[in-house]
């Protein structure tokens, strides 16, 4: 019988709120924070900005236990950031009407035959007029301390349920480093979960 131990991120606006809750069952020596990656990082070195985007295609069906519920269907460079302005513009691109209000869930599970396995799942709501307060504060936060100028804009195209969606994503061009705040695919990903996935590969070979 499997038991489970969930770790529940909220993402409400954007701002993710961690709360832990452990099962009695797991070991003292467990209950810490496991080294994580990223969708965008695990994979091919960020040689370049467009490297990001290519691992995250490859990465999200892997990692993501709901991965099938949703169709990333391509990336594209959209500009460049030249103000504080243009930054405000494409960040409100991801709180407008048509835009995903997104959370994820991570948990670790224990059963008697394999020990402990990690889970990362993607959630997908609508925003409310409720949510205005909090999403114009956020906007401003985004476009004012964490985005700078000359950081390269990438829009990803994709569907979920009968529904295509646009989701906006900012690079350092000279780090090639994706801004994870406010990146709906920006969640962390244990490494136990990726060394799980590459030892069933181990076992299909």
């Amino acid at each position: 019988m499997k038991t489970t131990k969930i770790l529940t991120l909220v993402a409400l606006f954007h701002l993710v709120i961690l709360s832990n809750g452990w099962a009695a069952d797991v070991p003292q020596n467990q209950q810490k924070d496991p080294e994580v990656t990223t969708l965008y990082q695990y994979g091919a070195p960020l040689t370049s900005s467009e490297v990001n985007f290519e691992n995250l295609f490859r990465n999200f069906s892997r990692f993501v236990e709901n991965s099938k519920e949703f169709d990333l269907l391509s990336y594209e460079r959209v500009g460049t950031v030249n103000n504080k302005r243009q930054a405000k513009k494409y960040v409100q691109k991801n709180f407008g009407p048509e835009a995903a209000k997104w959370g994820y869930t991570s948990g670790m599970g224990s059963t008697s035959d394999k020990g402990y396995e990690y889970h990362v799942k993607l959630t997908i709501d609508t925003f409310t007029n409720r949510d205005k307060p909090d999403i114009d504060e956020f906007i401003s936060t985004m476009s004012h301390e964490y985005i700078q100028k000359g950081d390269e804009v990438y829009k990803i195209k994709f569907v979920y349920g009968p529904k295509t969606y646009y989701h906006y994503v900012f690079v350092n061009p000279k780090s090639h480093k994706v801004l994870l705040k406010g990146n709906m695919f920006g969640m962390d990903i244990p490494m136990e979960l990726v060394k799980q996935h590459e030892e069933r590969q181990k076992q299909k070979e």
